[in-house]
């Protein structure tokens, strides 16, 4: 199998923020093993160079005034990368960058699903901090309210309860986390009824068992719009589906669940026992 081991210098951390490009290095390996061949190339940024960068890499401005632009080297870049995976030791930040000088171009981005970071799992820091995105501000609110309670010794334990459970995150195996992003969220295979596990396609016509489905109005992770589809997808005529006050959590651990949710769930499932 023939993969392309990848790194980069840039004169930043933030291409969003002007950074640019400065060195690609390539080696080529097949079934692990290098073959010989390399890519190597020096790339003049348009651009000064913060002193922060030099002490990393080295590379003055004087050094890269004569060296050809990413547009001039973009073609032998592609040409032998080709349509390998690329084996990067911080995917995120190198192909971000990359990308950002092929979209200055109008070229086509490096699709993220032939990344092979060499951390391998993905931290279970950058999973919480995904879902701490989708509500920037909820923890700040919450710490705020801490505070305006904290000698209420009730309101501290559930907080600390709650706050622990919430951010006790698992790391991720690399290849599965890239697989569910590709094929659940870009994809949305499983709606679209073209997701595959072990050569089968997955049917959700094929559910023929009971089905209770809950939503809540205000889930932010699973958002009403998103999870509407699934009970008209399901093949069986027994289900149910109910629509609660509430959010991701709230709905099953909140306060009202045991007023809302479970008994509903409670009399569905006793309706169906033996």
């Amino acid at each position: 199998m023939r993969e392309i081991v990848l790194d980069t210098e840039t004169t930043g951390l933030d291409p969003l923020r002007g950074d640019r490009l400065v060195e690609i290095g390539c080696i080529e390996i097949f079934n692990r093993m290098p073959t010989g061949q390399t890519f190597h190339r020096h790339i003049n940024p348009e651009r000064d160079m913060p002193a922060e960068a030099f002490a990393v890499h080295g590379l003055s401005s004087e050094f890269l005034a004569d060296k050809p632009l990413f547009a001039q080297v973009v073609e032998d870049f592609l040409e032998f990368i080709a349509d390998a995976p690329l084996i990067i030791h911080n995917a995120s930040f190198d192909i971000s960058f990359i990308n950002s000088e092929l979209d200055r171009i109008k070229r086509a981005p490096i699709a993220r699903d032939r990344l092979v970071d060499t951390l391998g799992n993905i931290p279970s820091e950058l999973i919480f901090t995904s879902f701490e995105m989708l509500r920037p501000a909820t923890r700040i609110a919450g710490q705020v309210q801490l505070w305006e309670n904290i000698w209420n010794d009730d309101y501290v334990k559930s907080y600390r309860m709650f706050d622990r459970w919430s951010t006790d995150t698992l790391p991720l195996a690399g290849e599965y986390f890239r697989q569910t992003t590709k094929e659940l969220m870009w994809e949305n295979s499983l709606f679209k009824g073209k997701l595959t596990l072990n050569g089968k396609r997955v049917d959700l016509g094929n559910i023929k068992v009971p089905v209770f489905h809950a939503l809540a109005q205000h889930d932010h992770i699973v958002p009403y719009d998103a999870g509407k589809p699934l009970i008209a997808s399901v093949g069986t005529d027994d289900k149910k589906e109910i629509v609660l006050k509430g959010g991701h959590v709230s709905v099953v651990a909140g306060p009202n669940a045991v007023k809302r949710l479970w008994p509903a769930l409670d009399q569905w499932l006793g309706e169906r026992s033996a």
